[in-house]
């Protein structure tokens, strides 16, 4: 949110002060003092009086209903807000922090249809300010599925902005996709076993124009999809082109439409790190395909742009080692964008990565043999695959924690304003990115087991620019003799997968300064009991760990009508993507817990709970509501029984804040 206008040059040469008189002009500028002392000391109410003071001598003055508006904000009355918002606007109608500040208002009240009226009028008068545009989708995402298709536009808007993430949003992109014309008779065709009719005549290329359809190709192109019917629909078209192309059946025979469906599809297996189960036949058809383009493609028996994207839609372009001079000439003659960017993705970043290895810090060994185990899957499947982040307004550290936990707020938060920060286990380097940009004078050093993890982050940090971030290789159970303090240490999704998740724990938190925070992301034992019976069924039925068995593991599931429990995982996200899907079902490695067993430990250690952070916003809410004796929800003894009542509440993981006594 947008906060207060407190930078006048002259209290008393604000709006309409030429006409006061003396004595007005002095109250004007007593009342508006005293407004901005009142708000900065927490004050709110004291702060509205006098601004309205202020307003009544003065009722043309933009930044008094503007100030009056966030200070409602900030006493959780959004639709107070509103009204001075409006007020704002109506005398300054290019204010953009007021349409800004009331489409959050406007979220908070569930009229996402108004905010995102709002963010639109934002990018108006601000079309190239990121944090606008992620609240632009944020309101987009809070859209009834139903009603997406009334906010077209909005959506396609989004997906021509190549440099903000569209995650939030894929459900919806999703529904418009099978709302489009044309989609319903592929989906039949599918239904009857019937897809390759789509090739037995000279129209198939009008079904290319429906899968060309820009929801569809836009999403492909940069976020996983999270959806088994489109999936279905998509290896289905995969295996029937690659059989073709093997039969040379399509020479000569495609045109723009099928090759740039194709180029989509390419993008969308390597983003899922080609997750999507291949047949033997497949398998038999790509290696001849790919023996054969060493030397046809030169013949001019094959077009080449179809034929490498079709090869990408099995495996990275990088693995196709005896074409990669082929593919960059190609790259070079054809001048398509869309396969350019094909090859930038699979063939130039994985050479960045692959030289930046040398560049690695390596600050410890990996001696503990269950780590070695984790360091070699996320070897083989860097954790995870990102193409953006959400553009985030950057922030003070100490503003950020006291705005999660406003109890802090009476004994003060002690941090510096240049942070030094740790994140233990940063994989691929997304969590490093988000920070460095919310805490800009950040000092950060992020740590990880993978070396190919590294590379990834490296690369990705070069890209956007970013210079605040310092990469290490290393175990944190080697971390011990490290003689390095940090004011804050972030560690999600990493200490249970640790040989000993609590040795973890404790090694970090002697890494923390005194009076440190702590940023930990654990499994709870409760939520995770569908993924620990999947577990079981699949070591039951003899999956291996490779990727080939998850593929399998995966293609079973899809298709079967029966383990309706087990098939509740095919609605996670993690279940489209390799390393996702590995990480959340096949790891070597997993301890789950639960809220009396994190109480204990961080009391041992010596670390104070602060709170969760909880995705659903009205859980903390409703958790008060229960449990009034526990106002600034606190107690993990009740958020046990509050648990046990919500079973699925912490599905993710246990996500919370402590603090080193």
């Amino acid at each position: 949110m947008e906060k207060s206008i407190n930078n006048r040059k002259s209290l008393n040469t604000s709006i309409g002060l030429t006409s006061f008189s003396g004595s007005d002009q002095d109250k004007f500028g007593n009342f508006v003092n005293s407004a901005i002392n009142a708000f900065n000391l927490g004050h709110y109410d004291k702060a509205i009086n006098f601004y309205q003071e202020a307003a009544a001598l003065d009722p043309t003055d933009f930044e008094l209903y503007y100030n009056i508006a966030v200070a409602h904000n900030y006493m959780a009355r959004p639709e107070d807000a509103i009204n001075y918002y409006r007020k704002a606007i109506k005398l300054k109608p290019d204010l953009t922090g007021a349409y800004h500040n009331m489409g959050h208002a406007l979220i908070q009240l569930d009229r996402p249809g108004q905010a995102v009226a709002c963010f639109r009028k934002t990018l108006t008068l601000n079309p190239s300010n990121g944090v606008y545009w992620q609240n632009f989708i944020k309101a987009l995402s809070k859209i009834p599925l139903a009603e997406s298709s009334h906010f077209k536009d909005d959506y396609k808007k989004c997906l021509a902005k190549e440099d903000i993430h569209l995650g939030l949003v894929s459900n919806h992109l999703i529904a418009l996709v099978k709302q489009q014309t044309g989609f319903s008779s592929l989906f039949e065709l599918l239904k009857h076993d019937k897809l390759e009719s789509i090739f037995n005549n000279d129209k198939n290329s009008s079904a290319f124009h429906v899968l060309n359809d820009p929801f569809l190709t836009g999403l492909l192109t940069i976020d996983i999809v999270v959806d088994p019917l489109i999936e279905k629909l998509l290896t289905g078209i995969r295996k029937i082109l690659s059989r073709l192309a093997v039969a040379n059946k399509t020479a000569g025979g495609i045109d723009k439409n099928i090759s740039k469906f194709c180029i989509s599809l390419a993008h969308q297996c390597f983003i899922n790190e080609y997750v999507y189960f291949k047949s033997e036949e497949e398998k038999i058809w790509i290696d001849n395909l790919y023996r054969r383009s060493t030397t046809g493609m030169a013949s001019g028996h094959f077009n080449p742009v179809f034929i490498l994207s079709l090869l990408a839609a099995y495996a990275p372009l990088c693995s196709y080692e005896n074409l990669r001079s082929k593919i960059i000439a190609i790259s070079e003659i054809e001048g398509n964008p869309d396969f350019n960017l094909l090859v930038q993705r699979q063939l130039a970043e994985p050479a960045i990565e692959v030289a930046l290895i040398t560049e690695i810090n390596p600050l410890t060994n990996v001696a503990d043999k269950v780590s070695q185990a984790v360091r070699n899957q996320y070897e083989e499947n860097p954790y995870p695959r990102w193409i953006t982040a959400p553009h985030i307004k950057a922030r003070k550290l100490a503003d950020a924690i006291v705005k999660l936990f406003p109890q802090l707020e009476k004994i003060g938060v002690s941090i510096p304003d240049s942070p030094r920060i740790l994140i233990a286990g940063c994989g691929t380097g997304r969590q490093a990115v988000v920070c460095a940009m919310r805490y800009t004078n950040a000092k950060i050093l992020a740590l990880d087991i993978s070396k190919r993890s590294l590379t990834y982050a490296m690369r990705k940090v070069q890209e956007m620019k970013i210079g605040n971030i310092e990469f290490a290789h290393g175990d944190i159970l080697e971390l011990g003799d490290f003689d390095k303090h940090f004011d804050v240490i972030l560690s999600t999704g990493v200490l249970h997968h640790l040989s000993d998740p609590i040795k973890g724990l404790r090694i970090l938190t002697g890494l923390l300064s005194s009076g440190g925070f702590f940023y930990i992301g654990l499994y709870s034992e409760l939520a995770r009991r569908h993924i620990k019976e999947a577990r079981k069924y699949i070591a039951h039925q003899g999956y291996g760990s490779s990727a080939d068995d998850i593929r399998k593991f995966r293609q079973d599931l899809l298709l079967s009508d029966e383990n309706f429990q087990l098939k509740k995982i095919t609605e996670l996200t993690d279940f489209y993507s390799l390393s996702m899907c590995r990480d959340l079902l096949f790891h070597v490695q997993e301890h789950r817990f639960n809220l009396i067993q994190i109480k204990d430990a961080i009391a041992d250690i010596g670390l104070e709970f602060l709170g969760f952070e909880i995705p659903n916003s009205n859980a903390i809410a409703q958790y008060k509501s229960k449990y009034p004796s526990d106002p600034d929800a606190i107690s993990l003894d009740l958020w046990h029984r509050y648990e046990s009542d919500h079973p699925d509440l912490f599905l993710g993981m246990y996500r919370f804040w402590v603090r080193k006594r």
